[in-house]
């Protein structure tokens, strides 16, 4: 995603400088409006876990990922997917992950409807075990993500109001919170099984 800023060494994320950065990168959009969903973000996150030690670059990591979905100027054309679950620290960061190293020209996010604050360890270990060193985080489900999602798959979660032309499914697999590793890799290779379906689907 265009926009994003790393951090430098262990130096604190600035927001006011990521937002000058963000503003570059979306052109299109008023700095206002770029500056205020990066603080935005911040709170969301503090809301979850105020005293996180990457909160800054995670309200980052958050506000570029908003900021794409309301730019219409990024990758039009490009399905967009959305893996939704209650925390976000499962079965959708699997999912969400392995969208990623497929490859195919999709842009997928996840997000939940009550995120805590880490991916379950048992999750990141599954997906380093498949070369995904890092997994993302837990985030919030926005309303600027949703309505660019072409397509919104709910895991064991209620689903949202959708917008005209977008799609929804249900898969429901076992939440891997207290599974055990093995069944924990039994579960991201079932949700890898799905994965290649509906990415087969979006290349019809």
């Amino acid at each position: 995603m265009r926009g994003r800023r790393g951090r430098r060494g262990d130096e604190p994320v600035s927001l006011d400088d990521a937002a000058v950065a963000l503003v570059d990168a979306h052109p299109t959009l008023d700095a206002g409006t770029v500056t205020t969903l990066v603080h935005h973000s911040r709170d969301l996150l503090a809301a979850i876990d105020a005293s996180h030690e990457r909160l800054q670059q995670r309200a980052v990591d958050l506000a570029a990922a908003r900021l794409d979905a309301l730019d219409a100027t990024v990758s039009p054309g490009v399905p967009r997917v959305l893996f939704l679950s209650t925390r976000n620290d499962g079965m959708s960061i699997l999912a969400e992950a392995l969208v990623r190293t497929s490859g195919a020209p999709v842009l997928v996010s996840s997000a939940g409807v009550r995120p805590v604050s880490t991916v379950l360890r048992s999750v990141a270990d599954a997906l380093a075990e498949v070369g995904v060193a890092h997994p993302g985080f837990p985030k919030p489900l926005t309303p600027e993500v949703l309505s660019r999602a072409d397509v919104v798959v709910t895991m064991l979660c209620d689903a949202p109001a959708l917008h005209d032309g977008q799609r929804i499914e249900a898969w429901d697999f076992e939440d891997p919170a207290g599974l055990g590793s093995g069944a924990v890799r039994t579960l991201r290779d079932r949700i890898g099984i799905r994965v290649d379906e509906l990415l087969g689907r979006l290349g019809e």
